[in-house]
This record gives structure tokens, sequence and C-alpha cells, in this order.
């Protein structure tokens, strides 16, 4: 007969209908129908309406299962706290290099593919070229919040070389925050033409 922790590991493996088929042949001892039981209310399964239902229906859920929200939340909740946390320098420095540049580099592409529309646009729009800014402002800050996670990051590591690594790349950073949006600026000027005249004096002229 095999033990509790043995039927906990065996019962895992099983999927939902498996055990509720067990459960409805009857054929369990009690206590490996109260591990069964258990095994499906951690799952988020009603077994107990489960069980009514005719052979052969799958029960219905609506809902994932529990430890499946909580797994998610987790995630989701650690992600929203990674910005505040790399800036603190409190995130292992690995995740602060490689999901700082995903998201940099996310950001970037999704900043560039923007403006791309917004110039080719025609007729442009009113306030293209302040919309421009504000998509290189945001290109600006999202280089400069790596570049600041990185140089606090590296105080708290270690090894001297990975710390000196990371304060450069911080250095670049910092340097890219300025020198890329004033490049991008005059870019700007260039394909979106400044109005030579307001819209009131248009109106005026009318």
């Amino acid at each position: 007969m095999r033990n509790e922790s043995e039927l906990r590991d065996h019962f895992v493996n099983l999927s939902d209908e498996e055990l509720l088929r067990l459960l409805r042949t009857r054929s369990l001892t009690d206590s490996a129908s109260a591990v069964a039981r258990e095994e499906l209310a951690s799952r988020g399964i009603d077994f107990a309406g489960a069980l009514t239902t005719p052979t052969g229906t799958p029960p219905s859920r609506i809902f994932p299962p529990l430890h499946v929200l909580r797994s998610l939340w987790s995630a989701l909740r650690r992600a929203l706290r990674f910005p505040w946390r790399a800036i603190l320098g409190v995130e292992p420095l690995w995740a602060v290099v490689i999901f700082g540049a995903f998201g940099v580099v996310l950001l970037f592409g999704a900043v560039v593919h923007a403006l791309a529309r917004l110039v080719v646009m025609r007729p442009l729009l009113p306030y293209a070229l302040q919309l421009g800014y504000a998509g290189l402002a945001i290109q600006g800050l999202s280089v400069g919040w790596w570049g600041i996670a990185l140089w606090r990051t590296a105080g708290r590591t270690r090894s001297s070389a990975w710390r000196i690594c990371a304060r450069l790349l911080a250095a670049l950073c910092a340097v890219q925050a300025v020198l890329g949006p004033m490049s991008g600026a005059r870019l700007l000027k260039a394909y979106i033409p400044t109005p030579s005249a307001s819209v009131m004096d248009l109106q005026i002229k009318n």
C-alpha cells in the first residue's frame, strides 16, 4: 500500500479527468480518496459538483486553477516593481543588463515606428512636431533610467571587472540619453516643417 506522500506524487501527474474517473469508480481507499480530492481542490476544481456530472462529460472550468493565478500575479508584481527596484540597485546585475536592454530596445523600436508613421502621414497632424518631441523624450528617459539602474546596481557588485563594465555602459547610456533626443529633434525639424503662420493668423487672414 502506498503511503500518503507517494499517493500525492502519483496524483499530481494525473489529469483532472483521470482523478475524477478514479473517484467515480469508488476503487480508492478512504485515505487515497481524500488525497485525490485535495489534489482536485488545489487545482480549483469543484469535485463535488464534477462527480455528479455524467461520465464522459468533462467538468467545466471557467477560471484557471488557483496556483496558476497565483504564479501569474507573482510574476506581474515582480515585473511592475522591477523598474523601481533596478533604480534602487537591489536587482541582480544580470537582470538589469538583460531585461533593461530588452525594455529599452523594445521601446526604441516602438518610438521609431511611431515617428516614421508620423513623418509620412499626410496631411500632417497639427501638433506633429510636439508629438515627435514627446516620443524622443520618452526614449531619452528610458535610456537614462537604464543608465542609473546600471550605475546603482554596479555599486553592489562584488566583481570589480563587472563593476567597471557596468559603469562604462551606464556612462554610454547617459551620453545617449542626451545626444539621442538632440539628433532626433534635428531630424524631426528636417522632415516636419514648422508652420510659418499660426492657426489664429490663418483665421484672421480668412
